[in-house]
Order: C-alpha cells, then sequence, then structure tokens
C-alpha cells in the first residue's frame, strides 16, 4: 500500500465543552442556490479556500471534528485570540487539550457564517507538509448542504438539500456534532462514524469485531500506522482484510466494498473519505442524509504492493514506526531501529521531516528496492516493492 501514515483528524468534544459553542454560528444569505467552490485532495484530505474575518487561507473540510479548526498562527492574522480550555479526544483515540473561542465571520465562497465555534491548535504539530491553516469542521458542516464530486474536483452548498437519485442513508448526530450511521458489515451491525478528515476507507475496533472475520485473508503490521492531534498514534498490531467484504445500509449492501482494517486503536466503527472517493456524495444537513451515486467504474480492491515498513521522524532522529509482520520482521527490522540511510541518501543530510516524505514518495514511485542501513548493524536490510504476504486472522489475543 502507497500510503505512507494515515491522517485521522478526528477531534471528539467532550461534554465539557458546552452546547451553545457547538450550536453556535448562523449562516448568510438565508436562502442561497448551490454555490460552486472547487477543491483539490491533498494527502487524502479535501482542502479549498476560504477566510476567516478577510482573511484567506487553506481549510479543509472535516465532519470528524466537532468544530471548526484554526492554526495558532492563522488566528493571530485574523485577529482571534485564545479563549477557555477545554479537552477533546482524537482520531488515536488519545485525550488532548486545546482552546477554544468564537470568529466573527468564516467565509467559503460567497456563503458566510457569523459567531460560529472554533478551536485554536498548533497544525504544524501534526501535520508539518500540509500547510493547512484551519479545518471547516461538523458544526458548520450540518448546517448546510453539500455535494462533492471527486470526478471534477468541486463542490455545491446550498441552504436547501439536493434532492437527486442514489443510496440515501440517514445519519444520527451525537453530542459531539458527529455523524454516525447504523451499517452492517457481512451482515454484522456496526455503527459507523463518518470521518472525511480520516484518509483510510473502514476501520474497526479489534476487540469488538475481530472474533466475526477469523480465518479471512488478510496481511499484518505492527507499529504505528496513523498520525492525528496528538501526533503519531499508539503502537498496535493492525490486520488489513485482503477478502471482499460487504457493507450495507438498511439490508441493501453497497456496489463498492470497502478495505477494511481492524485495530485497538479506536473507539468507534469509522468510515473515511478514501471510500467515499468511489461515490459522488451528497451531504444534506437539512435532512440529516447522505446520498452516494456510484461512478461508472468501480474497481474492486486488491492489496497493494509496499516496502512493508513505515519511517517516521520522532525527536530529530529517523526510527521504523511500523514493520509488516512478514519478510520485514523476519529479516530483523524491529520498531524503534534508528534508521541512518537508505540506499546511498545519508538520513543526516535530510533534517526536514517534508523532505524525508517527499524522498519516500520518490522511492514508492520507483518501486525499486531499498538497502535500509539501521544504527549498530554492520549490512543493511533489503527491502523490495512487493505485495504484502497473506495471513489468516487469528482470534483476538492470539
Amino acid at each position: 500500500m502507497k500510503t505512507l501514515l494515515y491522517t485521522c483528524l478526528a477531534l471528539l468534544l467532550l461534554s465539557a465543552c458546552g452546547r451553545s459553542i457547538m450550536e453556535a454560528g448562523k449562516v448568510m444569505p438565508r436562502d442561497f442556490k448551490p454555490v460552486e467552490i472547487p477543491f483539490e485532495l491533498q494527502r487524502g484530505l479535501i482542502t479549498f479556500e476560504a477566510s476567516v474575518n478577510g482573511v484567506r487561507g487553506k481549510f479543509a473540510m472535516d465532519n470528524g471534528f466537532s468544530l471548526n479548526g484554526l492554526d495558532f498562527a492563522f488566528a493571530e492574522k485574523a485577529g482571534i485570540t485564545a479563549g477557555k480550555g477545554t479537552t477533546a479526544r482524537d482520531g488515536n483515540n488519545n485525550m488532548v487539550a486545546l482552546k477554544r473561542t468564537y470568529i466573527d465571520r468564516l467565509a467559503i465562497g460567497d456563503v458566510t457564517v457569523e459567531k460560529t465555534g472554533v478551536l485554536l491548535l498548533d497544525f504544524r504539530a501534526f501535520l508539518p507538509c500540509d500547510s493547512l491553516d484551519g479545518i471547516v469542521g461538523a458544526n458548520v458542516i450540518n448546517k448546510a448542504n453539500w455535494k462533492i464530486d471527486f470526478e471534477r474536483e468541486v463542490i455545491y452548498v446550498a441552504s436547501e438539500p439536493f434532492d437527486e437519485p442514489g443510496i440515501r442513508m440517514d445519519y444520527r448526530e451525537t453530542g459531539g456534532n458527529i455523524h454516525i450511521i447504523d451499517m452492517e458489515v457481512n451482515d454484522v451491525a456496526a455503527p459507523v462514524k463518518v470521518d472525511f478528515g480520516f484518509n483510510g476507507e473502514l476501520k474497526m475496533e479489534s476487540k469488538r469485531y475481530q472474533q466475526y472475520f477469523e480465518g479471512y485473508r488478510g496481511y499484518r503490521f505492527r507499529g504505528i500506522t496513523s498520525r492525528s492531534v496528538s501526533g503519531l498514534g499508539n503502537v498496535d498490531t493492525v490486520y488489513y482484510i485482503f477478502d471482499s467484504l460487504q457493507l450495507s445500509y438498511g439490508g441493501r449492501a453497497l456496489p463498492t466494498p470497502p478495505v477494511v482494517s481492524l485495530t485497538k486503536n479506536v473507539s468507534n466503527t469509522r468510515l473515511g473519505l478514501e471510500y467515499f472517493q468511489h461515490y459522488r456524495t451528497i451531504v444534506n444537513g437539512s435532512d440529516k442524509q447522505y446520498i452516494l451515486q456510484p461512478l461508472d467504474s468501480i474497481a474492486p480492491y486488491r492489496p497493494g504492493a509496499g516496502y512493508g515498513m513505515r519511517i517516521s521522524q520522532v525527536d530529530g532522529v529517523y526510527r521504523v514506526t511500523a514493520v509488516a509482520a512478514d519478510r520485514m520482521w523476519e529479516r530483523g527490522l524491529r520498531i524503534d531501529d534508528e534508521v541512518v540511510a537508505l540506499n546511498d541518501r545519508q538520513l543526516s543530510e535530510v533534517p526536514d521531516q517534508c523532505d524525508f516524505q517527499d524522498l519516500m514518495t520518490e522511492l514508492y514511485e520507483r518501486e525499486e528496492p531499498i538497502q535500509v542501513y539501521i544504527r549498530g548493524r554492520s549490512e543493511p536490510i533489503l527491502a523490495d516493492y512487493v505485495l504484502p504476504s497473506s495471513v489468516l486472522i487469528p482470534s483476538l489475543g492470539e
């Protein structure tokens, strides 16, 4: 798989935050025809231009974020100061402390939201290479209706719900403005949290669901496989299921089987943006409903090739943070190994982690073997670009 590290921006605010800031915001004008907003996919996130108090910046659309988010540096440019403290649970199920306040005007195209709630945080700490200034969160997404055309890279925003053909799925809102759809995976009931800030497809909690997939084919990763607001995730054993699984709503199977991963580092089943890219997607906040319009060509899931490892910068040092539990583990690569060079490139010459991401992207595009040099070892470990080895999903605890 070419995804180097899954991003999950999700932030679920706790009840101590209060309902007033969660619900605050007035959309202007009150009635408006669909407004067209161009967007681009940046590292698996929907990003577009928006402004706060007249200051323009790049924003991501994330209905897994309870409130809008602003980077501290951008907030200062927009004349916004930190408010009260609050706590939230991020996409890796870790608690984080944040500041919350209100912004006067958030403008997306010709649509403005006045006096809406926002969280202030340091985006550079967990998205150092993405140049994001803010996040349009669930508190704003819930106040309008959105049609996302991934083929044309255009979003339409409207005051009235879009009434178009497609697969209709009702959702309910939790106290954190989050969308929950009651779905089934291979006839197993699974309340699903929709999370456009997660750039994977379907992530399920292993403690609750692994029992239903024992004996299925998949591959196994050990280590850290995701990043969220608190930084790198927790060490875990993650299974990615090869076999095609059926995702259903109301007894009706959706035409695209999801790529399913099982992990302990999630508190609920999460359906990410990568899955919705198989459809033209409508989110009707007025009706609390999704409408999915399948694209003409739907490619069946096939496991992607990769190097069987993930390397991240930790405290200024490049370390192995995840290892495929097949050939790379057998060759002696271990979590927390310090990587000093890849082929003839000394990583001491790549101090910037954004430059390192560019280096890894280049290596993935070449698909050529890599010699991985580990501190304290005389010989490199060969990482070849191949399909992962298949294992059978074991019972929980094995």
